[in-house]
């Protein structure tokens, strides 16, 4: 009926929203990752984020430092997500450490400009919000929650060690300056056009998980998006509201599709 599909690859996501000039602009610079781009891309940025094209809960990312000194830093997981299992290697600047050769030439992978995002505690994180399609046929934000990423790695991933919180404790706590009931508003704005965006490519979509980032100045940025995202984020921030919303949505929608015998036209 719905959501027949729920994988997509980062790269075709990126491309889709890239088409629309205002989210253009909330996309870090990302490319096909070959050794001339991540050499390109490290020298322009100096902070690099590689990850596969088809990869879910932080497995096969990896992070590229110019740590001065001419060296580079390679942090990376050894295999199943687990905080235990990173490691940090340094390697001579200008070349690729055999690692990073190894799994570009296995898989397709991205190489991304690691975004400035706002930390907590020493811990960068970022916020990953349900947007759904629920009794109105409207997109509808069921729920957000902050993930920080755990000590000695760079991913929020849950299933990597991330903690969850509630949005608005977390910002009152790293960015007091900032009005918290407009930040909130901005963050759900932002993920309804990204959800409205990404509908106008995939058909019969009605339920995205959509990772933002928020750096120390306020501005956001698109990370990453999951179909169907796993919920349990909510569970873990205490947000059991969220979490139920997160199950009622998709119930509602079926109810109107079922009421309407048609697709919304939005």
């Amino acid at each position: 009926m719905f959501n027949g599909r729920t994988r997509y690859g980062k790269d075709v996501i990126h491309h889709m929203l890239k088409q629309e000039a205002q989210l253009a602009q909330a996309l870090p610079h990302t490319e096909r990752a070959t050794p001339s781009t991540i050499r390109t891309m490290l020298h322009q940025y100096g902070d690099l984020v590689l990850k596969p094209c088809s990869g879910s809960v932080g497995i096969g990312i990896m992070r590229l430092q110019n740590s001065g000194q001419h060296r580079n830093q390679l942090t990376y997981s050894r295999s199943s997500p687990s905080a235990r299992g990173w490691r940090t290697v340094s390697s001579t600047a200008g070349t690729l450490h055999p690692i990073i050769r190894q799994r570009i030439r296995r898989s397709s992978f991205l190489a991304q400009e690691r975004i400035p995002l706002a930390e907590y505690r020493g811990r960068p994180f970022d916020i990953r919000v349900t947007v759904q399609r629920g009794g109105s046929g409207h997109w509808e934000i069921a729920g957000m929650f902050a993930k920080t990423s755990p000590p000695q790695t760079f991913v929020s991933n849950i299933a990597q060690g991330g903690s969850a919180y509630e949005v608005p404790d977390l910002l009152s706590r790293c960015m007091p300056e900032m009005p918290i009931g407009l930040t909130l508003e901005r963050i759900a704005e932002f993920s309804q056009h990204i959800a409205r965006v990404l509908s106008l490519f995939i058909p019969y979509a009605a339920d995205f998980g959509l990772d933002i980032g928020i750096t120390n100045e306020g501005k956001l940025y698109f990370i990453e998006c999951n179909g169907c995202d796993q919920r349990y984020g909510f569970l873990e921030a205490g947000m059991q509201d969220a979490w139920k919303n997160s199950y009622r949505n998709p119930m509602a929608f079926a109810r109107y599709l079922y009421d309407n015998n048609a697709w919304p036209p939005f």
